[in-house]
């Protein structure tokens, strides 16, 4: 018989055993091979990678690539090299994955390079460059500690429509010291006109090594900081709610009637009227502050007495998948996070003038009938989603990798 020390050995390492196994069976590898879609040669050295993350690998000799350790979801893959267009489609990861993808990438049609050949269309590239890196970047602490080490390979035109127009046929190189990280950027799009900026693009994320363990705790600070009242804060405490709301059956739900003085045969909808308040406490513990504008088509972000409360669990309906929500707004939603004031520099930069700063307000809208959100906060269909006031002020260097997960943010 085994002494009683070492059966609680055996039985610590039989658990930990058990629970990486089930930690294991919830991360798999994506693989598979890109070719060249004409000659069906292998591409060796092919920058493939899953957007928003810091998850990629280049191909081998064979063409063949490897990214290991991903969670189920969705994710939209990209696959780069210079001399050929860029791939991207969404992939969904699942147990097991049990499929290898073949990427065919086409060779880029070669167009003449933009050459500046004197001192003033120098002088106008340098001014575009100056637009160009605060509408990508932003102007917050963040971004002026963030640089595009290569800013050479973007191409800037004022187009027919007096837009400000950038491409790029490589993959910006951008270092963010505020936050610790570098970003391979592929630019996909990119406009600005007055005050309206219009970009879409697909990062990948790496960490730099930190030079003490003081910049360490720095940016451990100013990540968390730049998830809290986020989008992606803001959606993962937002579909919180309504799950935990539509949970609700039988003598849990009598007990929130009773706690809230709700009277169902005084009350023409009580469940109704019960929703809203709890959508209203739950957000309000994670320092959210939500509501409907009387004004259906108003972008101001304001916050009024008159403005109707929100019931989160009509907001979403279930999709195909657990994790996945599909969003459906029929008009504006107010958003207001507490716990941050607005920085000085986004009332400078929107030339709102004598009031003080105050808690970070926000307008969220959505031009398609519904858009997909993950229960972490991610969403697709970018341009269908449209942000407004602080939430559309903050850009690229107050952007996180999916992997980012916040110690404690309650």
């Amino acid at each position: 018989m085994l002494p009683f020390k070492s059966i609680i050995t055996s039985f610590l390492l039989i658990t930990l055993v058990l629970i990486t196994n089930a930690i294991g069976q919830h991360l798999q590898n994506v693989t598979g091979t890109v070719i060249d879609i004409k000659s069906g040669d292998p591409l060796q050295g092919v920058n493939v990678f899953l957007a928003n993350t810091m998850k990629g690998d280049a191909t081998d000799a064979a063409g063949n690539f490897n990214i290991k350790n991903v969670p189920t979801g969705q994710f939209e893959i990209v696959v780069s090299m210079i001399g050929y267009d860029v791939y991207s489609r969404l992939i969904r990861v699942t147990i097991p994955m049990g499929k290898t993808f073949l990427f065919k990438l086409r060779p880029r049609v070669l167009q003449g390079e933009t050459i500046i050949v004197n001192a003033d269309e120098q002088k106008e590239w340098r001014k575009n460059l100056k637009i160009f890196e605060k509408r990508l970047l932003g102007t917050t602490e963040n971004a002026s500690k963030t640089k595009i080490e290569n800013p050479f390979i973007i191409d800037l035109k004022n187009n027919e429509r007096g837009e400000l127009a950038a491409s790029a046929t490589e993959p910006l190189i951008i270092i963010n010291k505020g936050l610790g990280y570098k970003i391979e950027y592929i630019l996909r799009y990119f406009s600005a006109k007055g005050r309206h900026t219009k970009y879409a693009g697909n990062p990948k994320f790496t960490s730099l090594k930190p030079e003490s363990d003081k910049q360490e705790q720095q940016w451990r600070k100013r990540r968390k900081k730049a998830y809290q009242g986020s989008t992606r804060h803001f959606f993962t405490e937002l579909i919180s709610a309504a799950k935990r709301i539509q949970a609700l059956r039988g003598p849990e739900l009598e007990k929130q009637y009773k706690k809230y003085k709700i009277k169902k045969n005084r009350n023409k909808n009580p469940r109704h009227t019960l929703q809203m308040l709890l959508t209203r406490d739950y957000l309000k513990k994670a320092g959210f502050q939500i509501s409907f504008p009387n004004d259906s088509k108003t972008t101001s972000v304001d916050f009024r007495a008159k403005d109707m409360p929100v019931n989160s669990a009509l907001l979403f309906s279930p999709s195909a998948n657990d994790d996945e929500l599909w969003l459906k707004l029929n008009r504006p939603l107010n958003i207001r996070f507490n716990r941050e004031r607005e920085d000085p520099t986004y009332l400078e930069d929107t030339d709102i003038i004598h009031r003080w700063t105050g808690p970070q307000g926000s307008i969220i809208e959505i031009e398609a009938d519904s858009v997909l959100v993950e229960k972490k906060g991610r969403y697709w269909d970018n341009f269908q989603l449209h942000t407004h006031g602080y939430m559309a002020w903050e850009r690229l260097a107050e952007s996180l990798p999916y992997e980012y997960e916040p110690d404690e943010v309650n």
